[in-house]
């Protein structure tokens, strides 16, 4: 069976007084054990209501519940609401360009065979 593992970084973009055009995001997913992470799908989303809402309801989830409330988030990760998409390189580096905005929110999604659902940061650079 395999089970999956998820990432969650909440960042503020930015302000400036002459707005960029684009904002570039990079980062490094590292596993537990500090290792570079490739192949992990990187997800940035604009930060709403909803996106809080689904993320506090997989953090409340219990022993019971939580496999469907991580299906949920899941399933909202991979619908249409993304800013940009992206998978890690062999370093477990990303690089994505968005459109300004207040905030955002960076979710890293793989499965694997022998971890549970954990959370893990994303280090995230602007640039």
């Amino acid at each position: 069976m395999k089970i999956l593992v998820w990432t969650l970084m909440f960042a503020t973009a930015v302000t400036c007084d002459s707005a960029p055009q684009r904002v570039v995001l990079t980062g490094t997913v590292l596993d537990c054990r500090g290792g570079h992470t490739p192949g992990e799908q990187i997800f940035v989303f604009r930060r709403s209501q909803q996106l809080d809402h689904v993320v506090e309801l997989f953090e409340k989830a219990s022993d019971d519940n939580i496999f469907d409330r991580f299906d949920g988030l899941i399933s909202y990760l991979k619908g249409p609401g993304a800013l940009a998409r992206t998978k890690t390189d062999r370093g477990g580096y990303f690089r994505v360009e968005i459109s300004p905005a207040e905030k955002i929110a960076v979710f890293g999604y793989m499965e694997t065979e022998d971890n549970p659902p954990q959370l893990r940061q994303v280090p995230l650079l602007w640039t």
